[in-house]
């Protein structure tokens, strides 16, 4: 079912980029939402088992990627922080840190 393994794509596929997504749920399945630059591209919907494996199986794929690159990648919201926090440094202080 599900494996690790480097980027490989069939041409046959369509390929979407995305920089955002959202997560739902209801009675019956998840829905996963992505988007480009906020506006919703396509939505995936996704049993409980399946979406349950896929939380399991992004985790490990992220300690592999970043043992393999030696360091850890940032999430969105980290990123975020870090703007939040050098704007509220620049406003008190008046000058880029």
């Amino acid at each position: 079912m599900a494996e690790l393994k480097a980027t490989e794509v069939s041409e046959e596929i369509p390929v979407q980029y995305f920089n955002g997504f959202n997560i739902s749920f209801g009675n019956a399945d998840f829905t996963l939402t992505f988007k480009l630059d906020n506006r919703e591209l396509i939505a995936f919907k996704g049993s409980y088992t399946i979406m349950k494996t896929l939380s399991e199986k992004l985790p490990e794929l992220f300690r592999k990627f970043e043992g393999i690159v030696g360091r850890p990648m940032l999430t969105s919201d980290e990123v975020l922080k870090a703007l939040q926090d050098a704007a509220s440094k620049e406003t008190e202080t008046g000058k880029p840190k």
